[in-house]
């Protein structure tokens, strides 16, 4: 099916990798994305906030990708250890804008966020681009987004992008600490989704919520 505005994924992520004028990140541009437009990202191996920025604009301009899979091993940390990591990461910021004018501009580049701080420090702009992948694509059947955690509020936006997706049937979040409400919410999500006919949310064993699997959603 032919959509206005359609663009795929590698020439979004190209494009603003060009725009940015930062490296390709290979592992991203794998056979399965060329032949089963699958893409496949460890998020573990994202370092630097900069190569994150292409890749959330690749995916929130895409049209043509069939499964998006998002995964850390890291990222199944206690939501404790996230809200630590996020205020580590401020103090970071913080600490390098005040002393970036006495830094070289090589040592400035050589500054990175720990991979745990920096993925809770995207999230929401993560969020905000998948729920505009699942409202403006045709062609997205598959999501998971495994060891990733996810507030309350970023949950609300998935779940909106579930209930305009218009191809969307299997959603994973194995692993990944969204907590009671967000759990609530992405449910509802789920069940009012046109198509969703398999949605699994397995909880890590710190969490009071049990896992949950919502099966067939199909009318």
């Amino acid at each position: 099916m032919n959509v206005p505005n359609s663009e795929s994924f590698v020439h979004a992520y190209t494009r603003a990798c060009e725009s940015r004028q930062t490296s390709f990140q290979s592992h991203l541009l794998s056979p399965a994305l060329q032949t089963l437009k699958h893409l496949l990202v460890d998020s573990d191996r994202i370092k630097r906030e900069e190569d994150w920025d292409p890749l959330i604009k690749g995916i929130k301009a895409n049209r043509d990708l069939q499964r998006i899979s998002i995964i850390s091993d890291i990222g199944q940390t206690d939501p404790e250890v996230r809200v630590e990591s996020k205020a580590s990461t401020s103090k970071l910021i913080q600490s390098g804008s005040r002393s970036v004018n006495h830094q070289s501009p090589a040592r400035v580049r050589a500054l990175r966020l720990p991979a745990v701080a920096l993925l809770s420090r995207i999230s929401c702009f993560l969020a905000s681009a998948l729920r505009d992948c699942l409202q403006g694509s045709y062609a997205l059947t598959v999501l998971e987004l495994s060891g990733i955690n996810l507030s309350e509020k970023e949950m609300k936006m998935i779940s909106v992008g579930l209930f305009g997706s218009k191809s969307l049937r299997e959603l994973s979040l194995a692993r990944s600490h969204i907590g009671d409400e967000g759990l609530r919410v992405i449910s509802r999500g789920i069940k009012l989704a046109r198509g969703i006919h398999c949605g699994r949310i397995t909880q890590e064993p710190s969490c009071t919520t049990p896992s949950s699997t919502v099966g067939d959603n199909t009318s």
